[in-house]
């Protein structure tokens, strides 16, 4: 018999989620609505800054050459 960590993160995942809506006295519906917002905002900042990378990195790489040449 194998040991799998899924059943053990969804387990706590679950729980967390009853214990958040008990203690927040919020529905679980606008918990959810709470946590797919955060996550669309997680991803706009991950692409806003992974459209800046190859901007800075030509800005940046230049200057370490010079660094490091000193």
């Amino acid at each position: 018999m194998t040991f799998s960590f899924y059943p053990v993160v969804g387990g706590a995942l679950v729980l967390g989620w009853l214990c958040a809506c008990l203690k927040t006295h919020c529905g679980p519906l606008v918990l959810l609505a709470l946590a797919v917002t955060h996550a669309r905002a997680c991803l706009v900042t991950l692409r806003w800054i992974a459209s800046g990378i190859p901007r800075d990195w030509r800005v940046a790489y230049p200057q370490a050459m010079e660094y490091v040449k000193e």
